[in-house]
Protein backbone atom coordinates (compact mmCIF):
# COMPACT_ATOMS: atom_id res chain seq x y z
CA UNK A 1 0.00 0.00 0.00
CA UNK A 2 1.46 3.65 -0.94
CA UNK A 3 2.13 5.86 2.03
CA UNK A 4 -0.12 9.31 1.24
CA UNK A 5 2.01 12.54 1.73
CA UNK A 6 -0.55 13.44 4.65
CA UNK A 7 1.05 10.84 6.60
CA UNK A 8 4.39 12.59 7.20
CA UNK A 9 2.59 15.18 8.81
CA UNK A 10 1.17 12.64 11.00
CA UNK A 11 4.35 11.24 11.73
CA UNK A 12 6.57 14.43 11.60
CA UNK A 13 9.69 13.23 13.53
CA UNK A 14 10.40 10.11 11.96
CA UNK A 15 9.59 11.27 8.50
CA UNK A 16 12.12 14.07 9.05
CA UNK A 17 14.35 11.47 10.27
CA UNK A 18 13.80 9.08 7.17
CA UNK A 19 14.24 12.52 5.05
CA UNK A 20 17.70 13.58 6.32
CA UNK A 21 18.67 9.85 5.89
CA UNK A 22 18.33 10.28 2.10
CA UNK A 23 19.78 13.48 2.42
CA UNK A 24 23.26 12.58 3.78
CA UNK A 25 23.24 9.39 1.33
CA UNK A 26 26.31 9.67 -0.71
CA UNK A 27 24.61 9.55 -3.92
CA UNK A 28 22.74 12.75 -2.99
CA UNK A 29 25.58 14.24 -2.05
CA UNK A 30 27.52 13.91 -4.84
CA UNK A 31 25.20 16.22 -7.04
CA UNK A 32 27.09 18.74 -5.26
CA UNK A 33 29.41 18.18 -7.90
CA UNK A 34 27.39 18.03 -10.55
CA UNK A 35 24.98 20.61 -10.17
CA UNK A 36 24.75 24.47 -8.86
CA UNK A 37 23.44 26.41 -6.42
CA UNK A 38 20.50 27.48 -9.05
CA UNK A 39 19.41 23.99 -9.57
CA UNK A 40 17.71 21.31 -7.50
CA UNK A 41 20.11 19.12 -5.56
CA UNK A 42 18.70 16.24 -3.79
CA UNK A 43 20.56 16.60 -0.34
CA UNK A 44 19.10 20.24 0.05
CA UNK A 45 15.55 19.18 -1.35
CA UNK A 46 15.37 16.51 1.45
CA UNK A 47 16.44 18.66 4.48
CA UNK A 48 14.19 21.03 3.13
CA UNK A 49 11.29 18.84 3.14
CA UNK A 50 12.26 17.45 6.35
CA UNK A 51 12.33 21.17 7.92
CA UNK A 52 8.81 22.11 5.91
CA UNK A 53 6.73 19.07 7.95
CA UNK A 54 8.78 19.94 11.25
CA UNK A 55 8.03 23.61 10.94
CA UNK A 56 4.14 22.72 9.65
CA UNK A 57 3.58 19.90 12.59
CA UNK A 58 5.11 22.52 14.86
CA UNK A 59 7.84 20.96 15.99
CA UNK A 60 10.25 24.12 16.09
CA UNK A 61 12.72 22.97 18.25
CA UNK A 62 13.61 19.38 15.94
CA UNK A 63 13.28 22.39 12.85
CA UNK A 64 16.11 24.08 14.85
CA UNK A 65 18.14 21.02 15.58
CA UNK A 66 18.16 20.06 11.76
CA UNK A 67 18.68 23.43 10.59
CA UNK A 68 21.76 23.60 12.50
CA UNK A 69 23.11 20.67 11.09
CA UNK A 70 22.06 20.92 7.79
CA UNK A 71 23.69 24.56 7.64
CA UNK A 72 27.34 23.42 8.97
CA UNK A 73 27.35 20.58 6.44
CA UNK A 74 30.15 20.98 4.13
CA UNK A 75 31.32 20.10 0.60
CA UNK A 76 34.89 20.17 -0.26
CA UNK A 77 35.30 22.04 2.81
CA UNK A 78 32.80 24.84 2.07
CA UNK A 79 29.58 25.55 3.62
CA UNK A 80 26.78 22.99 0.93
CA UNK A 81 23.77 24.72 1.96
CA UNK A 82 23.47 28.49 2.19
CA UNK A 83 20.44 29.24 4.44
CA UNK A 84 20.54 31.58 6.90
CA UNK A 85 17.42 32.04 8.78
CA UNK A 86 14.85 29.08 9.56
CA UNK A 87 12.27 30.68 8.34
CA UNK A 88 13.61 30.58 4.19
CA UNK A 89 15.00 27.50 3.86
CA UNK A 90 13.81 26.48 0.21
CA UNK A 91 15.71 23.54 -1.83
CA UNK A 92 16.90 25.98 -4.08
CA UNK A 93 18.72 28.74 -2.19
CA UNK A 94 20.72 31.32 -4.21
CA UNK A 95 22.78 33.19 -2.03
CA UNK A 96 23.09 36.87 -2.44
CA UNK A 97 19.22 37.44 -3.00
CA UNK A 98 17.38 40.54 -0.90
CA UNK A 99 15.56 38.89 2.15
CA UNK A 100 12.03 40.29 2.69
CA UNK A 101 9.08 38.59 4.04
CA UNK A 102 7.04 41.31 2.54
CA UNK A 103 7.83 43.22 -0.07
CA UNK A 104 6.51 46.46 1.25
CA UNK A 105 7.93 48.50 -1.81
CA UNK A 106 6.78 45.63 -4.62
CA UNK A 107 8.11 45.48 -7.99
CA UNK A 108 5.99 47.89 -10.64
CA UNK A 109 3.59 44.91 -11.79
CA UNK A 110 2.31 45.51 -8.51
CA UNK A 111 0.77 49.02 -9.30
CA UNK A 112 -0.35 47.65 -12.95
CA UNK A 113 -2.33 45.17 -11.26
CA UNK A 114 -4.01 47.56 -8.82
CA UNK A 115 -4.33 49.75 -11.81
CA UNK A 116 -6.56 46.79 -13.63
CA UNK A 117 -8.25 45.22 -10.86
CA UNK A 118 -11.71 45.96 -11.97
CA UNK A 119 -10.82 44.44 -15.15
CA UNK A 120 -9.93 41.20 -13.81
CA UNK A 121 -12.23 41.31 -11.11
CA UNK A 122 -15.35 41.46 -14.19
CA UNK A 123 -13.06 38.65 -15.81
CA UNK A 124 -13.49 36.83 -12.86
CA UNK A 125 -17.20 36.99 -12.49
CA UNK A 126 -18.35 36.52 -16.62
CA UNK A 127 -15.37 33.29 -16.05
CA UNK A 128 -17.52 31.36 -13.07
CA UNK A 129 -20.17 31.34 -15.65
CA UNK A 130 -18.77 29.29 -17.96
CA UNK A 131 -15.73 27.52 -16.50
CA UNK A 132 -16.30 24.15 -16.20
CA UNK A 133 -14.05 23.62 -12.49
CA UNK A 134 -10.89 24.34 -11.47
CA UNK A 135 -8.26 22.40 -10.22
CA UNK A 136 -7.00 21.37 -6.93
CA UNK A 137 -3.42 23.81 -6.18
CA UNK A 138 -1.57 21.44 -3.53
CA UNK A 139 -4.13 18.72 -1.83
CA UNK A 140 -1.48 17.50 0.23
CA UNK A 141 -0.78 21.18 2.12
CA UNK A 142 -5.06 21.56 2.89
CA UNK A 143 -5.31 20.80 6.93
CA UNK A 144 -9.02 20.90 6.85
CA UNK A 145 -11.36 18.53 5.17
CA UNK A 146 -13.93 20.97 4.45
CA UNK A 147 -11.89 23.48 2.54
CA UNK A 148 -10.61 23.39 -0.81
CA UNK A 149 -8.14 25.20 -2.47
CA UNK A 150 -7.85 25.47 -6.36
CA UNK A 151 -6.08 26.78 -9.02
CA UNK A 152 -6.54 28.09 -12.72
CA UNK A 153 -3.41 28.55 -14.48
CA UNK A 154 -3.19 31.60 -17.10
CA UNK A 155 0.76 31.22 -17.73
CA UNK A 156 3.19 28.96 -17.00
CA UNK A 157 6.41 27.63 -18.53
CA UNK A 158 6.37 30.40 -20.78
CA UNK A 159 3.07 29.41 -21.93
CA UNK A 160 0.05 30.93 -21.83
CA UNK A 161 -3.47 28.27 -21.40
CA UNK A 162 -5.75 29.75 -24.37
CA UNK A 163 -8.82 28.03 -23.24
CA UNK A 164 -8.16 30.27 -19.77
CA UNK A 165 -7.09 33.22 -21.72
CA UNK A 166 -10.50 33.47 -23.85
CA UNK A 167 -12.00 33.92 -20.68
CA UNK A 168 -10.33 35.99 -18.80
CA UNK A 169 -9.24 38.59 -22.22
CA UNK A 170 -8.98 41.94 -20.70
CA UNK A 171 -6.69 40.56 -17.55
CA UNK A 172 -4.50 37.85 -20.48
CA UNK A 173 -4.60 40.83 -22.85
CA UNK A 174 -2.83 43.31 -20.14
CA UNK A 175 -0.25 40.71 -18.68
CA UNK A 176 0.92 40.02 -22.53
CA UNK A 177 2.73 42.95 -22.82
CA UNK A 178 4.87 42.60 -19.39
CA UNK A 179 5.65 38.99 -19.39
CA UNK A 180 7.85 37.62 -19.04
CA UNK A 181 8.75 39.46 -16.30
CA UNK A 182 6.65 37.08 -14.42
CA UNK A 183 7.08 33.00 -14.75
CA UNK A 184 3.51 32.19 -13.69
CA UNK A 185 -0.07 34.08 -13.80
CA UNK A 186 -2.34 32.07 -11.26
CA UNK A 187 -6.02 32.56 -10.15
CA UNK A 188 -6.30 30.59 -6.76
CA UNK A 189 -9.34 29.86 -4.85
CA UNK A 190 -10.02 29.58 -1.40
CA UNK A 191 -13.31 28.52 0.19
CA UNK A 192 -14.48 29.68 3.12
CA UNK A 193 -13.32 27.03 6.50
CA UNK A 194 -10.07 26.49 4.14
CA UNK A 195 -6.31 26.11 5.99
CA UNK A 196 -3.16 25.90 3.65
CA UNK A 197 -0.39 23.93 6.19
CA UNK A 198 2.81 26.32 6.56
CA UNK A 199 5.26 25.79 3.07
CA UNK A 200 7.81 27.64 0.98
CA UNK A 201 7.26 27.81 -2.69
CA UNK A 202 10.92 25.76 -3.18
CA UNK A 203 13.65 28.75 -3.95
CA UNK A 204 14.35 32.21 -2.92
CA UNK A 205 14.64 33.32 -6.57
CA UNK A 206 10.79 34.32 -7.42
CA UNK A 207 8.27 36.47 -5.27
CA UNK A 208 4.16 36.41 -5.57
CA UNK A 209 2.40 39.27 -5.85
CA UNK A 210 -1.45 38.33 -4.95
CA UNK A 211 -4.25 40.68 -6.36
CA UNK A 212 -7.28 40.15 -4.00
CA UNK A 213 -10.47 39.88 -6.51
CA UNK A 214 -13.08 38.73 -4.31
CA UNK A 215 -14.37 37.45 -0.60
CA UNK A 216 -10.79 38.72 0.76
CA UNK A 217 -12.53 39.35 4.07
CA UNK A 218 -11.31 36.86 6.59
CA UNK A 219 -8.84 35.80 4.20
CA UNK A 220 -4.80 36.39 6.00
CA UNK A 221 -1.36 35.49 5.10
CA UNK A 222 1.39 34.69 7.25
CA UNK A 223 5.04 34.88 5.64
CA UNK A 224 8.09 34.18 8.41
CA UNK A 225 5.77 34.63 11.36
CA UNK A 226 3.91 38.04 10.55
CA UNK A 227 0.64 37.99 9.45
CA UNK A 228 -1.35 40.18 7.02
CA UNK A 229 -4.92 40.58 5.52
CA UNK A 230 -5.79 40.09 1.60
CA UNK A 231 -7.90 43.03 0.79
CA UNK A 232 -10.00 43.15 -2.63
CA UNK A 233 -8.18 45.74 -5.14
CA UNK A 234 -4.66 45.19 -3.51
CA UNK A 235 -1.73 43.65 -3.60
CA UNK A 236 0.47 41.79 -1.26
CA UNK A 237 3.90 40.90 -2.56
CA UNK A 238 5.86 38.40 -0.76
CA UNK A 239 8.74 35.88 -1.02
CA UNK A 240 7.51 32.88 -2.02
CA UNK A 241 10.82 30.91 -0.62
CA UNK A 242 9.80 31.71 2.87
CA UNK A 243 7.64 30.00 5.09
CA UNK A 244 3.82 31.07 4.28
CA UNK A 245 0.47 29.66 4.64
CA UNK A 246 -3.08 30.81 4.11
CA UNK A 247 -6.50 30.49 5.94
CA UNK A 248 -9.85 31.93 5.13
CA UNK A 249 -12.34 32.61 7.82
CA UNK A 250 -14.32 34.50 5.70
CA UNK A 251 -18.15 33.46 4.82
CA UNK A 252 -17.39 33.60 0.28
CA UNK A 253 -15.17 32.37 -1.70
CA UNK A 254 -11.63 34.18 -1.85
CA UNK A 255 -10.36 34.96 -5.54
CA UNK A 256 -6.51 35.99 -5.74
CA UNK A 257 -4.77 36.21 -8.65
CA UNK A 258 -1.02 35.66 -8.40
CA UNK A 259 1.99 36.94 -10.78
CA UNK A 260 4.97 34.86 -9.51
CA UNK A 261 8.27 36.78 -10.99
CA UNK A 262 11.80 37.17 -10.77
CA UNK A 263 13.40 38.57 -7.50
CA UNK A 264 14.13 42.00 -8.34
CA UNK A 265 18.10 41.60 -7.64
CA UNK A 266 18.08 38.74 -10.36
CA UNK A 267 15.61 40.73 -12.60
CA UNK A 268 17.82 43.56 -12.55
CA UNK A 269 21.36 42.21 -12.88
CA UNK A 270 21.30 38.79 -14.04
CA UNK A 271 24.48 38.26 -14.51
CA UNK A 272 25.78 39.36 -11.38
CA UNK A 273 24.20 36.18 -9.94
CA UNK A 274 23.63 33.73 -12.99
CA UNK A 275 27.45 33.97 -13.98
CA UNK A 276 27.84 31.58 -11.02
CA UNK A 277 25.52 28.76 -12.65
CA UNK A 278 28.95 26.92 -14.33
CA UNK A 279 26.26 24.43 -15.52
CA UNK A 280 24.68 26.71 -17.71
CA UNK A 281 21.18 25.92 -16.49
CA UNK A 282 19.26 27.03 -13.77
CA UNK A 283 16.06 25.58 -12.53
CA UNK A 284 14.47 28.60 -14.67
CA UNK A 285 16.09 27.72 -17.90
CA UNK A 286 19.06 27.26 -20.16
CA UNK A 287 21.13 28.97 -22.22
CA UNK A 288 24.05 28.12 -24.94
CA UNK A 289 27.53 29.66 -25.48
CA UNK A 290 26.71 32.88 -26.28
CA UNK A 291 24.59 33.09 -23.42
CA UNK A 292 26.91 31.97 -21.21
CA UNK A 293 29.59 34.60 -22.43
CA UNK A 294 26.75 37.18 -21.99
CA UNK A 295 26.15 36.49 -18.68
CA UNK A 296 29.76 36.32 -17.64
CA UNK A 297 30.69 39.56 -19.18
CA UNK A 298 27.46 41.39 -17.47
CA UNK A 299 28.52 39.81 -14.33
CA UNK A 300 31.83 41.18 -14.05
CA UNK A 301 30.75 44.49 -15.19
CA UNK A 302 28.24 44.42 -12.50
CA UNK A 303 30.35 43.15 -9.53
CA UNK A 304 32.64 45.52 -10.46
CA UNK A 305 30.68 48.11 -10.78
CA UNK A 306 28.88 47.34 -6.99
CA UNK A 307 32.10 47.40 -5.79
CA UNK A 308 33.11 50.62 -7.61
CA UNK A 309 29.66 52.52 -5.77
CA UNK A 310 30.34 51.17 -1.91
CA UNK A 311 33.93 52.02 -2.22
CA UNK A 312 32.82 55.73 -3.28
CA UNK A 313 29.82 55.91 -0.94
Amino acid sequence: MAVGPKLFYSLPELSARFMRKIALHQECMDEFASRSEFEERATPYHFANALAILKASGKREAAKELFEEATDLKWNGKPAISWHCLEQTPAVHIQGLEHQAFWDEPPPLAKLLEDNYEDVRKDLQEMQDSWGSSVPAYPNLVETSQGAWDMIQLYSSRTWNADACELMPRTSRFLQKHLPTADEVVLFLLTPGSKVRLHNGGSNAPINLSLGLTGSAGAFLEVAGEVRPFRDGRVVAFDDGSDHRVWHDGPEDRWVLVCRMMHPQLAQAPGRFFCRAWTRRTCFETWDDARHAELEKSGRSEVFGAGKDQKNT
